[in-house]
């Protein structure tokens, strides 16, 4: 029984927009956090990002026909633009449904920096 998993077996199972859009949010997070661990998290059907020091970040849940993008505090994170949906009490997620639009409305330095 296998009993690790990768991050592209998380996302084997959906469409190539879906894939496509956990792809580019894959890449722009090693990006601005390329000491960060990436996991896949077969439970939550997600692909984690550990810090060193913070611990768990954020995941990239791709789900039937969107990916949400969700931040374990977010909660601490300006938010501008109000891209930031609630997901309870800490937790906050921005959801994307086709990979050609939406990247450029993220403005990643004012919603990823703390207050």
């Amino acid at each position: 029984m296998k009993t690790r998993v990768t991050p592209d077996e998380i996302l084997a199972d959906h469409s190539p927009s879906i894939v496509d859009i956990a792809n580019r949010l894959r890449s722009f997070i090693k990006t601005v956090m390329p000491e960060a661990r990436e996991l896949a998290y077969p439970g939550w059907h997600a692909i984690g990002y550990r810090h060193p020091k913070a611990g768990y970040v954020c995941g990239i849940f791709p789900m039937g026909n969107l990916v949400r993008l969700v931040f374990e505090w977010g909660v601490l994170l300006r938010d501008e633009t109000g891209l930031l949906r609630p997901g309870g009490r800490q937790v906050k997620f921005v959801e994307f449904s086709d990979p050609t639009r939406g990247y450029r409305k993220m403005h990643w330095s004012g919603c990823c920096s703390k207050r």
